[in-house]
């Protein structure tokens, strides 16, 4: 598409060509958005990055090595050591946050925490060696059938022990 314009001080007209000058603005600024969001994912990624590591600095636990956090995360899945009184089924400093009738495993509730939780119990395979299956489950199977594989993948070479609570059949 052809138009003049006018100077609005000298009354020239020019005469240009709108439509290749389109052709030439879009790709450019096509590759000017490209870049902006490439920036911006790099950006995002530092971020995450910088508060990952700030929120690691600013826990308590921070100070803790790793093996003894992995031995305090054992202490706290490890099914033998558990008092009597406590309910297989929840927790009682959880009870108020896991509903009965939910399914609980107490690794992922822990490698929820903080992503050094997670790569501490994820990376020490002694934590996966007990897998205790509740067949008298009444709510959705989905994550018992899943466990075991999480269990097994993460135990590697660890020798398993499987306890299997069928007391209801």
């Amino acid at each position: 598409m052809i138009s003049q314009e006018v100077c609005a001080r000298c009354g020239f007209r020019s005469t240009t060509n709108h439509s290749s000058s389109r052709e030439r603005d879009i790709p450019e600024l096509t590759r000017e958005i490209q870049q902006i969001d490439d920036i911006t994912l790099r950006l995002k990624a530092r971020k995450a990055t910088a508060s990952t590591q700030l929120n690691a600095m600013r826990t308590s636990t921070s100070i803790l090595l790793d093996e003894v956090l992995s031995a305090i995360l054992d202490f706290a899945t490890n099914p033998h050591d558990k008092p009597t009184n406590i309910s297989a089924e929840v927790p009682p400093l959880t009870e108020f946050l896991v509903d009965k009738n939910e399914y609980y495993c107490p690794l992922l509730v822990l490698g929820a925490v903080c992503s050094r939780w997670r790569q501490v119990a994820w990376s020490t395979p002694a934590l996966w060696s007990t897998l205790s299956l509740d067949l008298t489950y009444q709510g959705p199977w989905e994550h018992e059938i899943s466990l075991p594989r999480s269990y097994f993948i993460n135990s590697r070479s660890q020798p398993m022990e499987i306890l299997i609570d069928c007391r209801k059949y």
